[in-house]
């Protein structure tokens, strides 16, 4: 996810904020310009050259699969109403989301 997204702004790995165990892999890019949706696919072509099979297609998501894990892209702007300090200079963020099995088979 995070090659997949390179370009797009300054990432985040959220995972550390996830409980022990959980198979998730979730980030984000807060970018200085609104993010879109040619965002979100320019990702999921990555992935896709990576192995991953395109899925549903929405207004603001994408989603995907490789083997038994299942990925959400999203882009959004940072609406005013939203403004915090942290989020300042950010105008847009992508965030990806990815679960699957874990574990030895």
């Amino acid at each position: 996810m995070r090659a997949a997204s390179e370009g797009l702004g300054v990432y985040t790995d959220l995972n550390p904020k996830l409980m022990t165990g959980i198979c998730m892999v979730s980030a984000r890019r807060l970018s200085d310009r609104v993010t879109t949706m040619q965002d979100a696919h320019l990702v999921a072509r990555r992935l896709q050259q990576r192995g991953w099979k395109l899925g549903l297609v929405g207004p603001y998501t994408i989603v995907l699969t490789s083997g038994d894990w299942h990925a959400t892209l999203a882009v959004s702007d940072i609406p005013d109403q939203y403004w915090v300090p942290e989020l300042a200079p950010y105008r847009g963020v992508f965030v990806a989301v990815a679960t699957g099995k874990c574990g030895r088979r």
